[in-house]
């Protein structure tokens, strides 16, 4: 085991990570106000992690729920493998990047693990980070539709659907309108300012969610420009159904 850890490591940093396993769910903010409501409020089944990195955002949000089942979706290898390495119990590991469409696309691995894009980085992101300056790699990953991919009819009752794919969220919506049309929660980083070249900003997210049904219900973190613009934070959205 200390010998896959090692070559996973070395792995992993060459695209910018760090590859850790987290012991508590305290290594992600369970305190955090929005989450101490969810707890309360949500009966979830399955977890969708769209853009799941190295997993440990999906492995909290497991255990927190104490979800049967989880899925995620990432096309980048390293971190795939370090997801792959966490065991985390009924998950399914797609290679795949969602879409609107299928076939094949480049992807660019920046040296910065976590801003890796099927869009080039745009101007605002290397000024206000210049950590996401450098592209390390750029790779071809398989697309594919999300509603291809799964029948939510399958899955245990309660979605929450968490989105990071910096920048493609209103493709991934057009080819997953099906299953993320039945998820209870959304949660979805988006952008008010253009961080990749070409990307969807708030508005272009936000209307095809509440086409879908959702509500905006709360914001779970904020980040800004130098200046004190915001940039783009992370959203949850809540399914009108539910009341």
């Amino acid at each position: 085991m200390q010998f896959l850890q090692r070559a996973l490591q070395s792995s992993f940093r060459r695209y910018g990570y760090e590859f850790k396993r987290i012991t508590d769910d305290r290594s992600i903010d369970a305190s955090n106000s929005l989450f101490r409501w969810l707890r309360t409020n949500a009966q979830v089944g399955t977890v969708i992690d769209i853009g799941a990195n190295d997993g440990a955002f999906l492995e909290f949000l497991q255990r927190f729920f104490k979800a049967e089942k989880s899925i995620a979706f990432e096309p980048i290898p390293a971190a795939r493998e370090a997801l792959a390495a966490r065991k985390i119990p009924g998950v399914t590991l797609y290679p795949q990047a969602l879409s609107n469409v299928t076939g094949m696309t480049t992807f660019e691995i920046n040296a910065y693990g976590p801003a890796s894009s099927m869009l080039p980085l745009g101007d605002i992101s290397r000024k206000e980070f210049p950590q996401t300056s450098q592209i390390a790699e750029r790779i071809d990953v398989p697309l594919a539709r999300l509603d291809d991919l799964i029948d939510p009819l399958t899955v245990p009752k309660g979605i929450f659907l968490k989105m990071d794919v910096q920048g493609v969220e209103d493709k991934v919506i057009a080819g997953g309108r099906n299953v993320i049309g039945s998820a209870d929660y959304v949660m979805v980083e988006m952008s008010f300012k253009p961080m990749y070249e070409g990307q969807a900003l708030f508005e272009e997210v936000h209307a095809p969610l509440v086409e879908l049904g959702f509500r905006l219900a709360g914001i779970k973190n904020q980040l800004s420009a130098e200046s004190g613009e915001p940039l783009f934070g992370h959203f949850l959205y809540r399914a009108s159904r539910l009341g």
